[in-house]
């Protein structure tokens, strides 16, 4: 990846994020081959706002749409990248209440 062409932006508060991306992002390839656009990945946070910035990029006439990716399954950028399995969950019977611990199991014997 090359980071020297990479861009960052700020909005005001209360800005419609999504339009204001789609419409930055029609502006900038507004004069490059259609092609440039589609080969753009957009990373965003939510299903809600990836569904959204397609429902704008869908609106939009005679224009290829950028790959959109929500954060947390990123499997579609790299899906030959395996990731470990994540370890066990610590879990206990005892709780700790000022300090101290509690028994669980023998409270609820009682």
């Amino acid at each position: 990846m090359n980071f020297k062409d990479q861009t960052l932006f700020g909005l005001p508060p209360g800005a419609d994020f999504a339009a204001a991306l789609v419409d930055g992002l029609c502006a900038k390839f507004a004069m490059a081959p259609p092609a440039d656009l589609a080969r753009v990945q957009i990373i965003v946070n939510t299903q809600r706002l990836a569904r959204r910035v397609s429902d704008l990029f869908a609106a939009k006439e005679n224009i290829l749409h950028p790959k959109l990716h929500v954060l947390n399954d990123l499997s579609g950028l790299a899906p030959q990248i395996m990731l470990p399995a994540a370890p066990p969950a610590f879990f206990t019977n005892k709780v700790t209440h000022n300090n101290s611990f509690l028994d669980i199991p023998k409270i609820l014997a009682l």
